[in-house]
């Protein structure tokens, strides 16, 4: 069973956790498309007042809520929202995607630009990344995955960066990555 007919069969207000760069936005469009939802704005760490953004959603809706230390908290308070998990099994290219578009501020499309990137923001990255899998590993909220999903429905397609060709010192944010991705 898709994910798309599993909504249709559970409930019309979709939550999903993620992370920047997961493809949740195509994953988003695509059960919008499908479901005839509303997409709402992402939940992310600038929202002001959680409680008054989930008291605002609307019924038949879709929402990307990017994780945070008290995202686990939030899905087990908002249980009449249609949790699901959405990752990526390549994390190491997710990851440079982040730290690349971070620094680029382009988020779409083909990159050409070559450029050094911070390696700090691999932290805050597998910080979060640890969060989804904590998560994850409760058994509690189905999740999904970016390489299995055949996403028809959606204007957003997957990029084709070699973000290793992309970051002029991927020498040392590789370095980074592999000492503290496990």
């Amino acid at each position: 069973m898709s994910s798309a007919e599993l909504v249709k069969l559970n409930s019309t207000m979709i939550g999903i956790l993620c992370q920047h760069r997961s493809g949740h936005s195509a994953y988003e469009q695509n059960l919008s498309n499908t479901n005839n939802l509303e997409m709402f704005p992402e939940l992310d760490i600038n929202c002001k007042d959680v409680d008054l953004y989930f008291d605002q959603l609307p019924k038949n809706s879709v929402f990307s809520m990017m994780v945070s230390p008290n995202s686990f908290g939030l899905m087990q308070k908002y249980k009449n929202i249609n949790w699901q998990i959405f990752m990526r099994k390549d994390v190491i290219t997710q990851c440079l995607s982040f730290i690349y578009t971070n620094k680029t501020q382009i988020i779409r499309d083909n990159q050409t630009q070559i450029v050094d990137v911070d390696i700090n923001l691999i932290d805050y990255f597998v910080d979060n990344f640890k969060i989804v899998n904590d998560i994850k590993s409760k058994n509690i909220y189905p999740v999904y995955y970016y390489e299995d999903q055949s996403m028809p429905n959606t204007v957003f397609k997957k990029n084709n960066n070699n973000y290793k060709k992309l970051i002029k010192n991927i020498d040392d944010v590789m370095e980074k990555i592999n000492y503290l991705l496990p």
